[in-house]
């Protein structure tokens, strides 16, 4: 008796100290059309597929209408997205989405996620010159007609670079860090 009670609570360590916490994927459902899946990494995490239907649950070895995947995180998420998924408020997502953790596959299936609103999608412009951009530099946001122009001016005033955007554009500044995009910033 000893014997088993022994081998069973070596088991349920064994089993329990293994155990990943399920990651959770975040849906951002696009106006007038996309959708765009994140999830935080995870250490170990190379892999991140998503196959899903609108409105239609998956059977069996339906793949779904969207299939993404991505074998790259951007920032600490991992994010797939698809800009040719058209939704609507109250359309629900069918979905199984897989994880490679340390070379484990986990498969979740029969999740949902239903749309509650459609929001703008927020687009990551790069100015072509950053490098000299610094604390001393001014940005400046002008709303025209059509959109808005960025319009980054030196410490003497002097325009250095201007871009029109016809859609909302994400810029984020953080200790002495100017990011027009993903993959340019500038530390001054």
């Amino acid at each position: 008796m000893i014997c088993t009670s022994t081998l069973i609570l070596f088991w349920l360590h064994f089993v329990i100290g293994t155990a990943i916490e399920k990651p959770v994927p975040t849906f951002e459902a696009f106006r007038p059309i996309g959708i765009r899946v994140t999830m935080p990494h995870v250490d170990g995490l190379t892999e991140f597929f998503l196959w899903g239907n609108i409105n239609v649950p998956l059977e069996g070895q339906d793949l779904g209408s969207i299939q993404l995947k991505t074998y790259e995180q951007t920032d600490g998420q991992w994010v797939i997205e698809d800009m040719s998924v058209k939704l609507n408020p109250g359309d629900t997502i069918y979905y199984t989405f897989f994880v490679n953790i340390n070379n484990e596959v986990h498969r979740y299936e029969r999740q949902q996620y239903t749309v509650e609103a459609l929001v703008q999608r927020v687009e990551r412009v790069q100015l072509s010159t950053y490098e000299d951009t610094c604390l001393n530099d001014v940005i400046a946001l002008k709303f025209i007609e059509d959109g808005m122009a960025i319009i980054r001016k030196g410490q003497d005033g002097e325009e250095k670079e201007t871009i029109v955007s016809t859609r909302p554009v994400a810029i984020t500044i953080e200790k002495g860090r100017i990011e027009f995009g993903k993959s340019g910033s500038k530390k001054c």
